[in-house]
């Protein structure tokens, strides 16, 4: 008798299992959850958003450095909201990098 009510149970483990990957499958399939269309770029599926590096501060702040297509953002997130340190674009970076190289070659 116990197993025979055993085997009921892992076939019905098994059941629920493979329902919930059925649902992991169709919701990944179509994209439920996600941004539509504001972390690509047009069309050829290349992600605009990009974490450059972190800092953890403590055990609930952090310092993220992010790129969002032509901009970099220096953002301060905490249990209390998030803030943003610095922005810039990448063609200021690449001006101070210019001019670095100037001062180095006089």
């Amino acid at each position: 008798m116990e197993v025979v009510s055993f085997t009921k149970f892992i076939i019905a483990l098994l059941f629920v299992l493979g329902l919930l990957y059925l649902c992991l499958f169709i919701l990944k399939k179509f994209g439920v959850g996600q941004v539509p269309g504001s972390l690509t770029q047009g069309g050829n599926k290349q992600k605009a958003l990009k974490v450059l590096e972190f800092l953890s501060l403590d055990s609930k702040r952090r310092v993220v450095r992010l790129r969002y297509r032509d901009e970099e953002h220096v953002i301060l997130t905490g249990p209390h909201g998030d803030q943003l340190l610095s922005k810039r674009t990448i063609a200021e970076q690449t001006d101070q990098t210019d001019k670095k190289e100037e001062h180095s070659a006089a």
